[in-house]
């Protein structure tokens, strides 16, 4: 089965039997009123929708946008592993000079008003 949605509505128009593009195209024939048709990536309704109704706009399912970049992102991160692992790992500790830390004297820096403000809520934090 396959249902077919009006999307601005949120309602199922009907129910196909099959993924057949002869089915798609004789419903198609039936609705010549359709003028943009979200589908999924399937080159038989691409087909089947551009000799039916060949003014209709074809675009990509919401949900397959979605789906296609979280797999691209997902095959990314799985190729740089080990690059993205080394910059998740913990920072190593800051140098020290004759066992002091190299941190500049807060009371002598100048800062902005707005800084201050910032500096305050960090502090609280």
């Amino acid at each position: 089965m396959k249902r077919l949605v009006d999307l601005e509505e949120g309602e199922i128009v009907d129910l196909l039997g099959d993924r057949i593009a002869e089915t798609l195209m004789a419903w198609l024939g039936k609705h010549p009123e359709i003028e943009i048709f979200s589908r999924d990536r399937s080159q038989t309704y691409a087909e089947a929708i551009t000799q039916a109704v060949p003014q209709a706009e074809q675009v990509a399912a919401r949900w397959h946008l979605l789906k296609n970049a979280s797999d691209a992102l997902f095959k990314i991160l799985q190729q740089e592993h080990s690059l993205v692992q080394k910059y998740l790992a913990p920072a190593p500790e800051a140098p020290k000079l004759n066992n002091v830390d190299i941190q500049p004297p807060l009371s002598d820096t100048k800062f902005t008003p707005a800084e201050q403000r910032r500096q305050k809520r960090i502090e609280l934090a």
